[in-house]
């Protein structure tokens, strides 16, 4: 079987998705956000549901950012700052081989609250100790040389800051977009579910500060993972769920923002670190 996609731009990983997360069963208003090249989003409960997808680019999953990698050995998948120097941490603890997701994220809030940059995601003093400029390009060295598994740096450029900006640009953009004509905000979420392939691994406090998700209570987020692959399992091993998850995808309302005039507004408010209205991003609960 093939699961049924909501249309072209919500696959069937959303109708999985909706499938694992029983956000269709459930009285709560539940978001459910799947990060990915496409990011697609879906808003509802057991008595409705409404989806919408935003061209995000790879950037968030490694792609198009120069050191980008999978989710595997070797890959840095977290960045702090301990006794006031930026540290990482790689997959399996092997030596670096180059950046994932969960680290990329992580590189743009701490270059930020260490003020290596500015909002436009700008490098604002190449003298900081590890800033270099290469073909006239700034970048950050997360770890040189002598340090990794392959022989050179692994880092982050202007160009990948600028990459991930626009990534969750549209991302955050396409929620506020599809609240707004719902007549919500991020306040009236309830359940904010994290999904993807690294759904389960991203620093929450650092995908707030970069504007990715909103400022909300933290234990309205949860993490589910791959649920695509979640319901494609649960479809294999029952029946009835192939039938539940032909009616999810007759009772999910698809929106397209394609025909949505405040789009290039929203996206453009949100191509700053983490947003032009930072009141957004101030205190525990978004004034959405």
């Amino acid at each position: 079987y093939s699961l049924p996609a909501v249309s072209g731009w919500v696959g069937s990983d959303i109708t999985a998705g909706i499938l694992s997360t029983r956000m269709n069963e459930r009285e709560e208003l539940s978001l459910l956000l799947d990060i990915g090249t496409n990011g697609e989003i879906v808003i509802g409960n057991s008595d409705w549901l409404v989806s919408a997808s935003a061209s995000a680019g790879p950037a968030l999953e490694g792609a198009s950012v120069d050191c980008g990698m999978r989710a595997e050995a070797g890959a840095i998948e977290k960045m702090y700052v301990e006794n006031g120097a930026i540290e990482y941490r790689t997959i399996d603890n092997k030596r670096p081989k180059g950046i994932c997701g969960s680290g990329i994220i992580d590189a743009v809030a701490v270059l930020l609250e260490q003020g290596l940059i500015n909002r436009s995601g700008v490098f604002v003093d190449e003298e900081r100790p590890r800033v270099e400029i290469v073909d006239g390009l700034k970048r950050y060295i997360i770890a040189d040389g002598k340090e990794t598994g392959v022989g050179h740096p692994v880092y982050i450029s202007e160009s990948d800051i600028e990459n991930v900006i626009t990534a969750k640009a549209a991302i955050f953009a396409a929620m506020k977009i599809l609240l707004r004509r719902l007549d919500l905000t991020f306040v009236d979420i309830q359940r904010f579910c994290i999904a993807g392939a690294f759904g389960s691994y991203i620093n929450i406090e650092h995908a707030v500060a970069i504007g990715l998700i909103p400022d909300i209570e933290r234990n309205r987020f949860e993490f589910v993972g791959n649920t695509s692959i979640k319901g494609a399992k649960v479809v294999a091993f029952y029946k009835e769920a192939l039938y539940k998850i032909e009616k999810i995808r007759e009772d999910t309302t698809y929106y397209d923002l394609m025909g949505a005039n405040d789009y290039v507004e929203e996206f453009q408010k949100a191509m700053f670190l983490p947003h032009t209205d930072i009141e957004l991003f101030h205190g525990s609960v978004s004034r959405a």
